[in-house]
This record gives structure tokens, sequence and C-alpha cells, in this order.
């Protein structure tokens, strides 16, 4: 088939899915994306290939097939946007005074999960590990489970109505650092086993990210300045000034991505720099409809669509999914929800932030096709992997879900009382 015409078809289905899974989400009372992204293991190999096999694999084919790699620039294209609006949706003065707690949330979190995550590894079957390379293999199983899928936590408590809360704000940075952290970590452990450890590449990695924030907070600003002062009206934008706030969205995801970092960081970090002018409401106003609409889906389909449940065909595999599910998210709740409270959270608002830093999303299956091509994890211990991705995803959406009133009453007290 044409591979214009395949893409094409995959678009359609994929919106046509995702707005479905959307509908019955919101009318069984629960968060939209928990909709999408079962939309999206419908239209995978778990579902939609059971039934019709060839016609599934006809219209999403495997990794490396131009029709999966457009698909996955959609998806990332979905990812940065994502990022850059939940960027602009954080209050940078909430975020100051939240600052500290942030960090006290994102250490907690990331210390459990990497010990628990490396005594888990520790007892994986060896048959879901390659042939050489064990220790290699369980440190990356435990970096992989410690990465937080920030971009789908940003949807959910978008859906939810708490992104622009001083809890929204606080756990959204904690995410941010503890990511930061986890892909310099995987950035090491990818090249040492490719051409060796290096000390100064990592401390030159660490120099580079600040420089880039200073840049970007310094420049940056100065540089948006001069285009807020072309855009008179703030009522109506110019083409032309959107045009180039997502050139400066493109260049912050392109140098992260070219830290070695992820490439979402840097578009966040451009979305909470232009989010600090009142000209960021109109901004967010003008792309989100068409990124919600259509990017965004892409995205959360994907996830699901990388889930394939039919390659875990042993008990083996699916206690490895249970174990590594179970001790990741309580690791991640634990430790988040500690943190919180060190960081002067009510329990309430602790526990929400241990529950959130559990989704693993997007990150943890990028951190799983990275170990997969450097030859670290088995394609079954892959398929493992997104599979947790995708469950602590849920677990997360849930869980925020059934905490969303408390959560709510919380926030409105802390905003009668400052």
């Amino acid at each position: 088939m044409d591979t214009l015409l395949v893409f094409l078809i995959q678009m359609a289905l994929i919106l046509v899915a995702t707005r479905c899974g959307s509908h019955v989400a919101t009318r069984l009372h629960v968060a939209p994306v928990l909709g999408e992204i079962v939309a999206g293991i419908a239209l995978g190999p778990t579902v939609f290939g059971l039934l019709l096999p060839r016609l599934q694999l006809t219209l999403f084919p495997g990794p490396g097939s131009v029709p999966d790699e457009m698909l996955q620039s959609m998806s990332w294209m979905g990812l940065i946007l994502l990022m850059f609006i939940g960027g602009l949706d954080v209050d940078t003065g909430l975020l100051r005074r939240n600052l500290r707690c942030a960090l006290l949330i994102a250490s907690g979190a990331l210390a459990c999960t990497m010990a628990l995550g490396v005594g888990v590894a520790g007892v994986l079957p060896l048959e879901l590990l390659p042939e050489q390379g064990h220790t290699a293999s369980r440190i990356f199983v435990a970096l992989a489970l410690a990465i937080t899928a920030i971009p789908v936590l940003i949807k959910i408590l978008l859906d939810l109505g708490l992104l622009s809360t001083p809890f929204g704000a606080t756990i959204i940075v904690a995410g941010v650092v503890a990511d930061t952290v986890g892909w310099i970590l995987l950035g090491m452990l990818a090249r040492a086993t490719t051409v060796g450890y290096s000390l100064h590449q990592t401390l030159t990695s660490l120099g580079l990210v600040a420089v880039f924030l200073l840049c970007t907070f310094t420049l940056g600003h100065l540089f948006f300045i001069r285009l807020v002062k072309l855009q008179r009206r703030r009522d109506d934008l110019s083409v032309n000034f959107l045009a180039a706030v997502m050139v400066l969205m493109l260049i912050g995801a392109s140098v992260t991505h070219t830290l070695g970092l992820h490439p979402v960081l840097g578009a966040f970090a451009i979305g909470l720099m232009v989010g600090r002018w009142r000209l960021s409401e109109s901004i967010k106003h003008k792309l989100e409809g068409f990124a919600f609409a259509f990017f965004v889906p892409v995205f959360l389909a994907n996830l699901g669509l990388r889930a394939n449940l039919l390659l875990l065909s042993s008990w083996k595999a699916w206690g490895t999914v249970l174990l590594l599910t179970g001790a990741s998210s309580l690791s991640m709740l634990v430790g988040g929800a500690v943190g919180a409270r060190l960081g002067g959270l009510g329990t309430w608002e602790s526990l929400g932030a241990g529950v959130g830093l559990i989704t693993n999303g997007a990150m943890g299956l990028v951190a799983a096709r990275l170990g997969h091509d450097l030859g670290l994890i088995p394609s079954t211990m892959y398929s493992a992997l997104v599979v947790v991705a995708v469950a602590r995803t849920l677990l997360a959406a849930v869980g925020l879900q059934l905490l969303r009133s408390r959560l709510a009453a919380d926030q409105a007290e802390a905003r009668r009382d400052p």
C-alpha cells in the first residue's frame, strides 16, 4: 500500500479511536487520557492485530518502516507541544515558592525507585536478560523504572483542572528534576556500554544544562521581549509571532536533545519562560485547540500501539511485568509522598504527589527502546517494559482521579488562607 495512504489512514483511525475513547472515559467520569491510551491499545497488535493481523500490520507496520517513522515523528511533536503548553500553565511565582518541596519530592522518588529497582532487577529471570552484561542490564532496568512521563502527567492534571494550582506546579517541576537526573544517568550508562564511562563528559553535560537554562531565562527572555514589542495587539496574535514562538520551542527541544537529555525538557523550559508574560494565555488559546485535537491524541495512542501483550506468552514474563509494575509504582509513591511531607505538603497532597510520579508512559518507552537498541535488554524484556510503562500511566490516572476532590479542596483552602 502507498506510504502516504497508510499514513493518512493511520491518522484517521487514531483520531476516531481516541475521540471515542475519550468520550467513553468522560461518560464513565474518569480522565479522558485513559480512554485515549486504551484506544491505542485497541488499535495495536493486542486487539486489532489479534482480530485482523494482516490488515493491522499493513496499517501499522513495525519499527523501522517509513509509516512507523512518520507516526513517531507526529508523536514527538505531540510530546513537545504538550510540554510547551504545560510550561505555559505553570505559575513561575508558585514555582519559586515551592521549589524546595519539588526538589525533595524528586529526590525521594528517584532515590527510592532506584534503590528498589536495583534490588528487583537483581532477581529477574536470566532468560529476560541478554547473554552477557547482566549487571549493566539490571542497572538499566532500574533507571528505566525511575523515569516519569511528564507529558502524560501534564495531560492528566489538565483534564482534572489541577495543573495551574500550587500542587500541579510543584509535582510537574519535581518530575522534570527527577527526569533530568534520570536521563543524565541513562546517558552515562549508554556511553559506558559503548565507548566507556567519562566523568569529564558527565560534568560537561551538567554544565551545559545549567548554561542552557541560564541562556533561556536571560537571552531567550530578551529575545521574547523584542517579539512582544513587535506584536502590538494582545487580542489577535499574528502568524509571524506564533511562528517565532514555535521556533523558540523547537530550538529549546533541539538543544536539550543535543545535550543528551530528552527534547521535551527544552520545550518545557521555553514554555516556562514564555509563560511569565500575559500574552501566554493568548498563545495557549491559539495552540491548545489544534494540539489537543490532533498531535496529543497521536502521542497518547502511540503509547498503546507499542504495547504488544501477545509477546508476553509465559507466566514468568507476566510475573516479571507485575513485579516491575508493583515495585516501581510503590517506590515512586512512597518516595514522592515522603519527600512531599518533608517539603511541607499535607497528607492528601503528599499522596497525590507520589501517585502522579508513578506515570512512566512515553519516557519509559523511549528508555526501553534505548536499552533494546544498545543490546542491554532482549525483545521480551522490551515488551515487558512497554506494558509496565502503560500500566503505570493508567494507575497514575486512576489514582489522581480518585484523589481529585480531596486535592481540589486542599488547593481551594490554600488559596483562601495563603
